[in-house]
Formats: structure tokens, C-alpha cells, sequence
């Protein structure tokens, strides 16, 4: 007789069982809801839970809790609250409040004077209903830096037009020619003075507009007319006298 093992008995029937797929399928089932409930990181360390979106170590509780009172900007998705910390998680970026979380862009290179934040408001249809000016930190020898940004889109971004800031540096020591910044029907324009060609015996002005409509956070030229032709500085000084005011940007707006 054979030897079957060291019992020296019949090996067992070699017929395979199948595995109850029930239980995988249920253990399965589990371990994914686990996940889900703990949250799955994406690429940008954000949660995908909307709600946990964060910029950086900017947790929605940190951003109501961070000092300093947000505004309220106007955007496709409602009021969005914008803040700029200048301590604690959130501090270091313009960072807003959206329905999908915390979003930002980080400013500390720009040395933004945090008093000066104010939501600049487009009338009409098409582009961002708002955007938010900061100034950059005042120069020692005059003037500052004014920045434009954009919430919209689930981001926050500096407005630029080729590859800089859409508004020219302003100079407050008495060397800057006349200029101010508007908008209307949904863009912003920009006026700036020349001093006119030939020169005549009392300083004259050409006056022109320059108007972007803002797609993203880029400035798109719409076009560029000329509104005043060798005014005399006296008569344009009584008629455009925001053109020589440095506190004028965005006075309509």
C-alpha cells in the first residue's frame, strides 16, 4: 500500500473551494469608504473634500480666524470675503473664501501696503464684476506700485498685461505726468497725459484712453482714443482734476 503522509492515511479530496465573493466584494466596499471619509489628497496637498481646500496652511478656520476684517468681492459665485494677513497661516498671500475653499497668490514680493486693499467694482457685462487694488509699500523718494487682482474661477491672480502690472507706477514727488484710472462697461481704462508737440508758451496736455477688458487675469487691449489735444495745463487742471491726483485710481469705481 501507498504511503499518503506520515498518518499514512488517504490524502483529502483536491477539489478547490470556491472563495465567497460576497465578503470581497463587501471588504472592498469598506476600505473605500474609509478613504472617503478620511479624504484624498490631490496634487496641490489640498483635500478633495471642497470644503478642506486650503492655500497652503490656510484652512478655511484660519482664514475667519486670522486677524483683520476681509472685503466682500463681488463674483460669479456671489460675495467672496478677501483678506490680506500679514501674520499667522494665511499671512504671506491675498487669500479669499470661496465655496470651494481657501484659494491665493502668494504677494510677498510685492511689499503690499495692507491699508490701501479696496475692491474695485466693474460696471456692465462681461469679465470679473470685481477686482481688488493693493498698493504696493511707498518709495522713499515718492510714489508706489498699484497691483490689480482678479477672483474668479476658483483663483485668486494678478491682473498683468505683458507680463506686467496693468497700471503704471505712480510718482508723488511732483515728476510724474497727469494720470488716473476708470472703468466702465466692465473694463477698466487708464488715462495718461503728454505733454504736447510743438510747445507752446503755457504747458499743454494731450489726453488719451487706453481701455482693457479683463479675460482671466489678463488685460486684453479693447482700443485707444485720444480725449484731450493740447489742452492748456490751467483749463485741464479745472476739467479733468483727477488727472493730478495720485488718490484718484478707481474714484467711480
Amino acid at each position: 500500500m501507498a504511503r499518503y503522509g506520515r498518518d499514512r492515511t488517504e490524502p483529502r479530496s483536491l477539489t478547490v473551494r470556491p472563495i465567497d465573493m460576497r465578503i470581497s466584494v463587501v471588504t472592498a466596499l469598506a476600505a473605500t469608504a474609509v478613504l472617503a471619509g478620511c479624504g484624498q489628497q490631490v496634487a496641490d496637498g489640498s483635500s478633495s473634500d471642497p470644503a478642506a481646500r486650503q492655500w497652503r496652511d490656510c484652512t478655511p478656520a484660519a482664514f475667519e480666524g486670522d486677524a483683520g476684517l476681509p472685503l466682500d468681492v463681488s463674483t460669479a459665485d456671489g460675495a467672496v470675503p478677501v483678506k490680506l494677513p500679514t501674520s499667522g497661516p494665511c499671512a504671506g498671500g491675498l487669500v479669499a473664501l470661496t465655496p470651494a475653499g481657501v484659494v491665493g497668490t502668494d504677494v510677498d514680493d510685492l511689499d503690499l501696503d495692507e491699508s490701501t486693499v479696496q475692491v474695485v467694482g466693474l460696471r456692465g457685462d462681461g469679465g470679473p464684476a470685481a477686482l481688488v487694488r493693493v498698493d504696493g509699500e511707498r518709495h522713499p523718494r515718492g510714489g508706489f506700485q498699484p497691483h490689480l487682482f482678479t477672483v474668479a474661477g476658483g483663483t485668486v491672480a494678478e491682473v498683468t498685461v505683458d507680463g506686467g502690472p496693468l497700471l503704471p507706477f505712480v510718482a508723488t514727488d511732483g515728476g510724474m505726468a497727469p494720470m488716473t484710472a476708470t472703468c466702465d462697461d466692465g473694463e477698466v481704462a487708464v488715462l495718461s497725459a503728454t505733454v504736447s508737440e510743438p510747445p507752446g508758451i503755457v504747458l499743454a496736455w494731450d489726453v488719451e484712453r487706453t481701455a482693457y477688458r479683463i479675460e482671466g487675469a489678463s488685460a486684453e487691449l479693447v482700443g485707444s482714443e485720444q480725449v484731450r489735444d493740447h489742452a492748456a495745463d490751467p483749463v485741464l487742471r479745472q476739467e479733468m482734476p483727477e488727472l493730478f491726483e495720485p488718490g484718484s485710481l478707481f474714484a467711480d469705481c
